[in-house]
């Protein structure tokens, strides 16, 4: 039984190093996404953009490529 605790914080204690560490990345994909949104024309075709891009989940998606890549 001892042992089997010992195994299991073990398991858990390497498991949250990975999933916490804060090694996260530049981001690469997203942030080439925002710059083409901004370069695009005037602030408020930007923001068309931006909310169209937010219903169709385009940044959701890139961010979570970047995050998993």
């Amino acid at each position: 039984m001892k042992k089997f605790n010992l195994k299991m914080v073990a398991t858990v204690m390497i498991c949250g190093s990975f999933l916490f560490s804060s090694c996260i990345g530049s981001f690469g994909l997203h942030s080439k996404l925002v710059s083409w949104n901004q370069g695009i024309g005037s602030k408020f075709v930007n923001e068309l953009v931006y909310l169209a891009f937010n219903i169709i989940p385009v940044y959701g998606v890139c961010y979570l490529a970047d995050a998993l890549v």
